[in-house]
C-alpha cells in the first residue's frame, strides 16, 4: 500500500481535488493488523477513515494499545486497528496523510477520551500511569497556553463529569470519572492526613505523578505543577481545601460552634470528629 500512496502523492498537483474527497468520505488508510506485516506481500488489515488514524501518539497510549500483551476481547478489532500511528506504517509519508489528506497529527482531547477509555478497560491505573499522566499534561499545556477557549473547557469538564468516562486514575488503583457517584473526589497535598483517609468510602485521591522514574526532581516539579493546573481547571480541589470548605459550610450553617463544641464533619461517605 505505500507504493500505492507514494503514487498518489505524486499525482496531487493534478488530481487533488479527487483525491481528498475519496478519502473524506471513504475508508482509504490501510493499517495492517500485525507490526512486522511486510508491506510487498498480502497483509491482513483494515482501511480506515481519515478521523480514525492518527500521524503519531507523543504520550505513548497507542504504543501501549498496539501492543498484543494489551489486546483484550473488550476491545474490537477495528479499534486496536486504530490505535496504530502512522508514523510507524507509512514514515515517508507524513506530507501526504497529514498535510494533503488532513490526517490529524496527534489526537485531540475525544481522541484520547476515546484512547484513555479503551486503557481503563483493559489495566488497572497502576499499570499505565505514566502514560495517563502524560495525557494530562498535554491537556494541561493546552489549557495553560490559551489553545483551548473557556467553553471548551467547559466541554471537557462535563465530559470527565459522565458516569462512562471513568478515565481518572486514584491512589487506590482504580479509575473513576468527576461524576457525583464517586463522593469526594480530590487531589493529595497533605501526605499525614491522606495516609489516614486514603481507605475510606466515598474519598478518592487521584494520581497526579508527573512523569517516570527516571525524570529529574526540577522536571516532576514542573509536571506535578502543570497537573495541578489541570485539575484546578476541572473544578478538582485539593483534599485540604475540601475540607476547610466543608467545615466553612458548617460554621456559615450555624450548625456548631468550634469553641463550644467538638468538630464533626461529614465527608462523603467517611466520618471525621476531633473534640477540642
Amino acid at each position: 500500500m505505500g507504493r500505492l500512496y507514494s503514487f498518489l502523492w505524486t499525482r496531487m498537483d493534478t488530481c487533488r481535488d479527487e483525491i481528498v474527497a475519496h478519502f473524506r468520505v471513504n475508508p482509504s488508510i490501510f493499517v495492517p493488523l500485525m507490526d512486522d506485516s511486510n508491506q510487498e506481500s498480502v497483509t491482513l488489515g483494515l482501511f480506515l477513515l481519515l478521523d480514525q488514524v492518527y500521524w503519531r501518539g507523543p504520550t505513548g497510549c497507542l504504543d501501549l494499545l498496539r501492543k498484543g500483551t494489551l489486546y483484550s476481547a473488550k476491545i474490537p478489532v477495528i479499534d486496536q486497528m486504530c490505535f496504530r500511528a502512522l508514523c510507524q506504517i507509512y514514515p515517508n509519508l507524513h506530507s501526504f496523510f497529514v498535510n494533503e489528506c488532513c490526517v490529524q497529527t496527534s489526537p485531540d482531547f475525544d481522541g484520547y477520551l476515546r484512547i484513555l477509555k479503551h486503557l481503563a478497560s483493559i489495566a488497572l491505573p497502576s499499570k499505565v500511569y505514566e502514560e495517563v499522566m502524560q495525557v494530562f499534561y498535554l491537556w494541561a499545556k493546552d489549557i495553560e497556553y490559551e489553545r483551548v477557549g473557556c467553553k471548551e473547557i467547559s466541554r471537557w469538564k462535563d465530559c470527565l463529569h459522565d458516569l462512562g468516562n471513568s478515565v481518572l486514575p486514584t491512589m487506590q488503583d482504580e479509575w473513576i470519572s468527576l461524576h457525583p457517584k464517586f463522593g469526594v473526589i480530590c487531589w493529595n497535598d497533605d501526605a499525614e492526613l491522606g495516609k489516614q483517609f486514603k481507605h475510606c468510602n466515598g474519598v478518592y485521591f487521584l494520581r497526579i505523578d508527573a512523569g517516570g522514574k527516571h525524570n529529574k526532581t526540577k522536571a516532576k516539579d514542573t509536571g506535578r505543577t502543570k497537573l495541578i493546573t489541570f485539575m484546578r481547571a476541572m473544578g478538582i480541589s485539593s483534599f485540604s481545601e475540601g475540607v476547610v470548605r466543608k467545615i466553612k459550610a458548617f460554621i456559615e450553617g450555624g450548625r456548631f460552634n468550634l469553641f463550644k463544641a467538638g468538630i464533626a464533619v461529614t465527608i462523603g461517605g467517611f466520618h471525621i470528629e476531633d473534640k477540642l
